[in-house]
């Protein structure tokens, strides 16, 4: 039990490399690309996007913490962009903790 807290914290750490950041900035931009742009709209409601690779890609090399807050910020940066419909936090939450489950 306590090697998968130390997961998390190993993942923390990570945030101080600079090479973390520069790449999950890159993978947050293509995540960003991938669901406002290329995404097959069924009906207003419903879109089939593949912008989650992005999210698993970050949530792999650099773990659940770095994950969690990728997904964070994609959902708000997404949000501010392109709004649809009103915001609500847990949105934002889902897709945070499914990129740390990915992590």
């Amino acid at each position: 039990m306590k090697s998968f807290f130390n997961l998390f914290v190993r993942s923390a750490k990570e945030l101080k490399s600079i090479r973390c950041l520069a790449v999950t900035s890159m993978f947050i931009a293509l995540d960003l690309v991938l669901k406002l742009t290329v995404s097959i709209d069924i009906t207003p409601q419903l879109k089939i996007s593949f912008a989650f690779i992005a999210l698993a890609s970050i949530g792999m090399l650099y773990g659940p913490t770095v994950g969690f807050a990728a997904g964070f910020v994609t959902d708000l940066l997404g949000f501010i962009i392109k709004p649809s419909g009103a915001f609500d936090i847990r949105y934002t939450l889902i897709e945070a903790l499914g990129a740390l489950i990915y992590g």
